[in-house]
C-alpha cells in the first residue's frame, strides 16, 4: 500500500470516530431500556464513552448504569443546540455532572443505611486524568472514610476529611513511567492534566482553564513517597510496618553479586581452581 492510498484508506476512519455512524441518534439499548429513550427524539440527550469499547450511543440512564463501576471514564454528549438539523458534535462532559454516585463498601453497591444526600465529592487522579467523583459512604461498617477509600484502591491525600485521592493504578503507572522512561513526577502530572483539559479547552476555551482546575501536584509528591515506602515493606514480606527494622531488611539482594552459599561455593577462597 502506497503512501497516498494509505492516507485515503485510513483517514475516513479517523474522521468517522469524531461523529456518530447514523442520525438521528438513538440509545443502543433501545430494546431493553426505558420508554423514554426507546425512540429517537430531539429532546433526548445521547452520549458515548471515549474509554469504552465500541463507541456505543447511550441515553443518560443507560450510560450511568454502564459506568456504575467505571467512574473514571470520560463521556461525551452529542451537542447541537445552536446548530442546524443533522449537524452537531461530541462535547466532553463528566459522569458526576450526569448524577453518577459511587458506593463505598458493599463491593461497590450503595450502603442500605445511606441516602443520596449523604454523598460527598472528591477530586481523584487516575490514568485517564483528573476526575471529580461523588462517593456515597458506608454507614454500617464503622470504618472511617479514608479506610473505605483504601478499600476501593484509592489512596487518600489525608486521613482527616479527605478531599482528594489517587488510585492505586495511577501510582503503579507513574512508577513504571519513572523507572522505564525516566519521566519526572512533574511531567507525568502535567500529562494527566493535559488529558483532562485539552478536549475542554479546545471546545470551550472560556469555560475551563488551568486557573480553576485544582492542582494535586503537591499532594501527589507526598503520596508517591508514602506508596513507595509501603510497597517496599510489602516486597520484604513485612506485614507489620511498625516492627523494628533489621539492617538491610528492605534491600533487594543482587542476584549477580557473589554470595557464598548462594551462587558461590562455601570455601571458594581455598579452592585451588578459583
Amino acid at each position: 500500500m502506497g503512501h497516498s492510498s494509505f492516507r485515503s484508506e485510513y483517514l475516513p476512519y479517523l474522521f468517522a470516530a469524531k461523529a456518530p455512524s447514523r442520525l438521528p441518534l438513538q440509545c443502543s439499548n433501545y430494546l431493553s431500556c426505558s420508554h423514554r429513550c426507546s425512540k429517537p427524539s430531539s429532546a433526548n440527550r445521547f452520549f458515548r464513552c471515549t474509554q469504552c469499547f465500541g463507541r456505543r450511543i447511550l441515553c443518560a440512564s443507560c450510560l450511568l448504569d454502564a459506568h456504575q463501576f467505571l467512574p473514571f471514564h470520560w463521556p461525551e454528549v452529542w451537542w447541537k443546540d445552536t446548530l442546524p438539523a443533522r449537524y452537531g458534535y461530541f462535547k466532553r462532559t463528566s459522569l458526576v455532572d450526569l448524577g453518577l454516585q459511587v458506593g463505598l463498601g458493599h463491593d461497590g453497591a450503595f450502603c442500605p443505611q445511606t441516602h443520596e444526600n449523604d454523598a460527598f465529592r472528591m477530586t481523584i487522579l487516575h490514568t485517564t486524568g483528573q476526575h471529580t467523583v461523588s462517593f456515597r459512604p458506608c454507614a454500617c461498617s464503622g470504618t472511617e472514610i479514608w479506610q473505605q477509600l483504601l478499600g476501593v484502591d484509592i489512596f487518600p491525600a489525608t486521613e482527616k476529611s479527605p478531599q482528594s485521592g489517587f488510585t492505586f493504578e495511577v501510582l503503579r503507572h507513574q512508577r513504571c513511567f519513572n523507572l522505564r522512561a525516566k519521566t519526572s513526577l512533574k511531567e507525568y502530572y502535567d500529562a494527566l492534566v493535559d488529558l483532562t483539559l485539552v478536549p475542554l479547552v479546545i471546545r470551550a476555551p472560556n469555560q475551563l482553564t488551568l486557573h480553576n482546575l485544582q492542582t494535586l501536584y503537591d499532594q501527589l509528591r507526598l503520596v508517591v513517597r508514602l506508596y513507595r515506602i509501603l510497597t517496599t515493606h510489602m516486597r520484604a514480606g513485612r506485614s507489620d510496618a511498625s516492627a523494628p527494622l533489621k539492617n538491610g531488611e528492605l534491600c533487594v539482594i543482587c542476584p549477580a553479586c557473589p554470595q557464598p552459599g548462594v551462587n558461590l561455593p562455601e570455601r571458594w577462597d581455598s579452592d585451588p581452581l578459583k
